[in-house]
Protein backbone atom coordinates (compact mmCIF):
# COMPACT_ATOMS: atom_id res chain seq x y z
CA UNK A 1 0.00 0.00 0.00
CA UNK A 2 1.72 3.30 -1.15
CA UNK A 3 1.59 6.05 1.99
CA UNK A 4 -1.17 8.31 2.06
CA UNK A 5 -0.82 11.59 4.56
CA UNK A 6 -3.55 12.63 6.91
CA UNK A 7 -5.15 15.24 4.40
CA UNK A 8 -4.91 18.38 6.86
CA UNK A 9 -1.29 18.13 6.49
CA UNK A 10 -0.77 16.58 2.48
CA UNK A 11 0.24 18.96 0.33
CA UNK A 12 -3.04 19.93 -1.98
CA UNK A 13 -2.07 19.62 -6.38
CA UNK A 14 -0.31 22.96 -6.92
CA UNK A 15 1.98 22.30 -4.16
CA UNK A 16 2.90 18.65 -4.80
CA UNK A 17 3.49 19.95 -8.32
CA UNK A 18 5.90 22.88 -7.03
CA UNK A 19 7.74 20.15 -4.26
CA UNK A 20 8.52 17.25 -6.78
CA UNK A 21 9.87 20.28 -9.83
CA UNK A 22 11.82 22.70 -7.94
CA UNK A 23 14.81 20.79 -7.55
CA UNK A 24 14.86 19.77 -11.20
CA UNK A 25 16.95 21.92 -13.29
CA UNK A 26 14.95 23.08 -16.28
CA UNK A 27 11.67 23.09 -15.23
CA UNK A 28 9.59 26.26 -15.89
CA UNK A 29 7.43 27.34 -13.16
CA UNK A 30 5.95 29.96 -14.88
CA UNK A 31 5.07 33.41 -14.43
CA UNK A 32 5.72 35.49 -11.14
CA UNK A 33 4.51 38.76 -10.24
CA UNK A 34 5.72 42.07 -11.94
CA UNK A 35 8.92 39.90 -13.87
CA UNK A 36 9.13 39.73 -17.68
CA UNK A 37 8.93 36.05 -17.95
CA UNK A 38 8.86 32.51 -16.65
CA UNK A 39 10.53 31.70 -14.13
CA UNK A 40 13.07 28.54 -14.42
CA UNK A 41 15.00 26.31 -12.53
CA UNK A 42 18.79 26.59 -13.76
CA UNK A 43 20.68 25.41 -11.07
CA UNK A 44 21.03 23.03 -7.74
CA UNK A 45 23.91 23.13 -5.97
CA UNK A 46 25.27 20.93 -2.65
CA UNK A 47 25.32 23.65 -0.21
CA UNK A 48 26.52 21.32 2.77
CA UNK A 49 26.48 18.57 4.14
CA UNK A 50 25.74 18.24 8.08
CA UNK A 51 25.74 16.64 10.95
CA UNK A 52 22.58 15.53 13.13
CA UNK A 53 23.60 13.00 15.39
CA UNK A 54 21.17 13.27 17.84
CA UNK A 55 18.40 12.60 15.00
CA UNK A 56 16.11 15.68 15.99
CA UNK A 57 16.19 18.19 13.70
CA UNK A 58 15.62 22.12 14.66
CA UNK A 59 14.20 24.52 12.04
CA UNK A 60 13.96 28.20 12.86
CA UNK A 61 16.28 30.95 12.78
CA UNK A 62 19.59 31.90 15.01
CA UNK A 63 18.53 35.59 15.38
CA UNK A 64 16.08 36.38 18.32
CA UNK A 65 13.44 38.75 17.41
CA UNK A 66 12.74 41.86 19.14
CA UNK A 67 9.83 42.97 16.87
CA UNK A 68 7.16 41.83 19.05
CA UNK A 69 8.32 43.27 22.21
CA UNK A 70 11.66 45.06 23.95
CA UNK A 71 11.94 41.62 25.58
CA UNK A 72 11.22 39.27 23.11
CA UNK A 73 14.46 38.72 22.32
CA UNK A 74 15.81 37.67 26.14
CA UNK A 75 12.66 35.43 26.62
CA UNK A 76 13.88 33.71 23.49
CA UNK A 77 17.93 34.53 22.88
CA UNK A 78 18.57 31.23 20.43
CA UNK A 79 16.70 32.46 17.82
CA UNK A 80 12.50 31.64 17.38
CA UNK A 81 12.87 27.68 16.67
CA UNK A 82 11.22 24.55 16.67
CA UNK A 83 12.13 20.71 16.77
CA UNK A 84 10.45 18.33 14.92
CA UNK A 85 8.25 16.27 15.73
CA UNK A 86 10.08 13.53 12.78
CA UNK A 87 12.92 11.46 14.13
CA UNK A 88 15.73 11.00 11.50
CA UNK A 89 18.30 8.39 12.02
CA UNK A 90 21.59 10.35 13.57
CA UNK A 91 24.01 10.68 11.02
CA UNK A 92 25.31 13.42 7.97
CA UNK A 93 23.03 14.78 5.60
CA UNK A 94 23.31 17.13 2.54
CA UNK A 95 21.75 20.18 2.40
CA UNK A 96 20.55 21.19 -1.47
CA UNK A 97 19.34 24.72 -2.84
CA UNK A 98 17.68 25.14 -5.83
CA UNK A 99 17.95 28.38 -7.72
CA UNK A 100 15.72 29.89 -10.35
CA UNK A 101 16.33 32.63 -12.61
CA UNK A 102 13.39 35.03 -14.29
CA UNK A 103 13.57 38.50 -16.88
CA UNK A 104 13.19 41.25 -15.11
CA UNK A 105 12.19 44.63 -17.26
CA UNK A 106 12.93 48.04 -15.22
CA UNK A 107 13.35 51.61 -17.04
CA UNK A 108 13.39 49.86 -20.35
CA UNK A 109 16.74 47.08 -19.31
CA UNK A 110 16.08 43.72 -18.70
CA UNK A 111 17.97 42.34 -16.20
CA UNK A 112 18.35 38.56 -14.74
CA UNK A 113 16.66 38.09 -11.21
CA UNK A 114 17.98 34.65 -9.56
CA UNK A 115 16.65 33.30 -6.49
CA UNK A 116 16.86 30.65 -4.21
CA UNK A 117 13.39 28.90 -4.25
CA UNK A 118 13.74 25.65 -2.10
CA UNK A 119 16.41 24.11 0.87
CA UNK A 120 16.37 20.89 1.19
CA UNK A 121 18.08 18.53 3.70
CA UNK A 122 18.20 15.01 1.60
CA UNK A 123 17.27 12.13 4.81
CA UNK A 124 17.39 8.99 2.18
CA UNK A 125 18.08 8.87 -1.51
CA UNK A 126 14.78 7.43 -2.22
CA UNK A 127 11.56 8.45 -4.47
CA UNK A 128 8.72 11.24 -2.93
CA UNK A 129 6.17 10.29 -3.20
CA UNK A 130 3.86 13.00 -1.33
CA UNK A 131 4.53 16.10 1.02
CA UNK A 132 3.42 16.79 3.93
CA UNK A 133 3.45 19.84 6.84
CA UNK A 134 5.48 18.76 9.33
CA UNK A 135 4.20 19.28 13.25
CA UNK A 136 6.43 20.30 15.72
CA UNK A 137 7.80 18.14 19.01
CA UNK A 138 4.58 17.18 21.14
CA UNK A 139 1.81 18.74 18.62
CA UNK A 140 -0.87 17.02 17.26
CA UNK A 141 -2.54 17.15 14.45
CA UNK A 142 -5.89 18.00 16.43
CA UNK A 143 -4.21 20.43 18.00
CA UNK A 144 -4.10 22.52 14.76
CA UNK A 145 -6.49 24.96 14.13
CA UNK A 146 -8.44 24.23 10.67
CA UNK A 147 -6.75 26.49 8.02
CA UNK A 148 -3.74 27.33 10.26
CA UNK A 149 0.29 25.71 8.52
CA UNK A 150 2.12 24.44 11.26
CA UNK A 151 5.57 26.03 11.33
CA UNK A 152 8.08 28.56 13.24
CA UNK A 153 6.94 32.51 12.40
CA UNK A 154 10.18 34.63 11.76
CA UNK A 155 10.43 37.96 10.52
CA UNK A 156 14.44 37.70 10.87
CA UNK A 157 14.82 36.92 6.72
CA UNK A 158 16.97 34.39 7.83
CA UNK A 159 16.62 30.69 8.61
CA UNK A 160 18.41 27.75 9.68
CA UNK A 161 18.45 23.90 9.79
CA UNK A 162 20.42 22.28 12.78
CA UNK A 163 20.52 19.69 15.29
CA UNK A 164 18.15 20.63 17.98
CA UNK A 165 19.76 18.84 20.99
CA UNK A 166 23.04 21.31 20.41
CA UNK A 167 20.48 24.74 18.97
CA UNK A 168 21.93 26.72 21.50
CA UNK A 169 25.69 26.28 21.37
CA UNK A 170 25.35 26.46 17.63
CA UNK A 171 23.57 29.75 17.49
CA UNK A 172 25.57 31.49 19.94
CA UNK A 173 28.57 30.21 17.63
CA UNK A 174 26.94 31.57 14.53
CA UNK A 175 25.77 34.83 16.12
CA UNK A 176 29.16 35.33 17.95
CA UNK A 177 31.41 35.10 15.26
CA UNK A 178 28.87 37.59 13.12
CA UNK A 179 30.38 40.23 16.65
CA UNK A 180 26.35 39.86 17.31
CA UNK A 181 27.18 39.31 21.27
CA UNK A 182 28.77 40.87 23.89
CA UNK A 183 32.81 40.89 23.09
CA UNK A 184 34.44 40.78 19.84
CA UNK A 185 34.70 36.86 18.09
CA UNK A 186 37.59 34.54 19.03
CA UNK A 187 39.40 32.86 16.65
CA UNK A 188 37.72 29.92 17.36
CA UNK A 189 34.74 31.47 16.57
CA UNK A 190 35.40 32.50 13.16
CA UNK A 191 37.05 28.72 12.71
CA UNK A 192 33.93 27.06 13.35
CA UNK A 193 31.87 29.55 10.25
CA UNK A 194 32.41 28.45 6.87
CA UNK A 195 31.01 30.63 4.06
CA UNK A 196 29.21 27.97 1.62
CA UNK A 197 28.95 28.16 -2.33
CA UNK A 198 25.50 29.38 -2.96
CA UNK A 199 25.98 32.33 0.01
CA UNK A 200 24.66 30.71 3.15
CA UNK A 201 26.62 29.59 5.82
CA UNK A 202 28.02 26.26 7.79
CA UNK A 203 28.25 26.58 11.60
CA UNK A 204 30.09 23.54 13.09
CA UNK A 205 30.63 22.88 16.62
CA UNK A 206 33.22 19.92 16.53
CA UNK A 207 32.90 18.71 20.44
CA UNK A 208 29.16 17.99 19.75
CA UNK A 209 29.45 16.79 16.14
CA UNK A 210 26.57 18.91 15.34
CA UNK A 211 26.47 21.73 12.77
CA UNK A 212 23.84 24.34 11.59
CA UNK A 213 23.27 25.48 8.05
CA UNK A 214 21.77 28.94 7.15
CA UNK A 215 19.12 28.85 4.86
CA UNK A 216 16.64 31.60 2.70
CA UNK A 217 13.21 31.96 4.24
CA UNK A 218 10.04 34.20 3.47
CA UNK A 219 9.19 36.53 6.75
CA UNK A 220 5.88 34.65 7.58
CA UNK A 221 5.19 30.97 8.91
CA UNK A 222 7.97 28.83 7.82
CA UNK A 223 6.77 25.56 6.92
CA UNK A 224 9.13 22.67 7.10
CA UNK A 225 7.49 19.89 4.34
CA UNK A 226 8.04 16.69 4.44
CA UNK A 227 8.81 14.31 1.62
CA UNK A 228 7.74 10.34 2.06
CA UNK A 229 8.79 7.37 0.53
CA UNK A 230 5.90 4.68 -0.38
CA UNK A 231 6.29 3.28 2.65
CA UNK A 232 5.55 6.83 4.90
CA UNK A 233 9.48 6.91 5.52
CA UNK A 234 10.69 10.79 5.65
CA UNK A 235 12.99 11.38 2.74
CA UNK A 236 13.54 15.14 2.66
CA UNK A 237 12.67 18.05 4.50
CA UNK A 238 11.93 20.94 2.38
CA UNK A 239 11.69 24.75 2.91
CA UNK A 240 10.23 27.00 0.16
CA UNK A 241 11.00 30.18 0.27
CA UNK A 242 9.29 32.22 -2.70
CA UNK A 243 6.76 29.78 -3.42
CA UNK A 244 4.13 32.37 -2.39
CA UNK A 245 4.91 34.72 -5.08
CA UNK A 246 3.96 32.48 -8.12
CA UNK A 247 0.62 33.86 -9.68
CA UNK A 248 -2.66 31.58 -9.97
CA UNK A 249 -1.85 31.61 -13.46
CA UNK A 250 1.41 30.07 -12.84
CA UNK A 251 2.21 26.97 -14.83
CA UNK A 252 5.08 23.92 -13.58
CA UNK A 253 6.55 22.65 -17.21
CA UNK A 254 9.22 19.62 -17.07
CA UNK A 255 12.37 20.30 -18.73
CA UNK A 256 12.90 20.35 -22.32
Amino acid sequence: MVWTGDPRLTAGPRMTEYLHSVFVPGTRLGPVYDLSGDVTVVELIHAATIRIPSGRLGVGTPWPDDSFSPWHAEERPDGDWWELAERIPPGAYRVETAWTSAPFEYQGRTTDMRDCCGTRLVIRDEPVVGWEMALGAGERVEDVPEGLEPGVYLETGLGCFADAAHWGTLTRLFRKARGETAGRPGESEQRAVEALPDGNELVRDDRAGADLVTLAVDDGTMVSWLGRTAEGEAAAVVVAPGVMMLSNRARIEPRD
